[in-house]
């Protein structure tokens, strides 16, 4: 359940770029029983109801804590569309093999 008081100010961090950020609290939960993904919609929790095993401003991405997924940084690039149209599909030729000439003969 959530919390049924407005939780005490606190600063708060920019979240990390989004896809880039991924919550570590590995199930631990704050002294209300909620875990970081309900601090993305009520990030003014953030910092208000920390306990022993729940820290939001290391574990949850919406305060500026959890754990980088790798890059730069910066969001990652989204590739240009592509203009042109799928590549046609001709099937191809047909191989043919000759029989092997007798010895002594050639062949073409």
């Amino acid at each position: 359940p959530a919390p049924s008081t407005p939780a005490p100010a606190a600063t708060t961090a920019a979240p990390a770029p989004a896809g880039q950020c991924q919550d570590s609290e590995n199930g631990a939960v704050d002294s209300y029983g909620d875990p970081c993904s309900a601090y993305k919609q009520h990030t003014e929790w953030c910092g208000g109801y920390d306990d022993a095993d729940f820290t939001s401003g290391s574990m949850c991405c919406a305060c500026g804590g959890g754990e980088s997924s790798g890059g730069s940084g910066s969001p990652p690039a989204t590739p240009a569309p592509s203009t042109a149209g799928p590549a046609p599909s001709t099937p191809a030729p047909a191989a043919t093999t000759a029989a092997p000439a007798p010895a002594g003969q050639c062949q073409d």
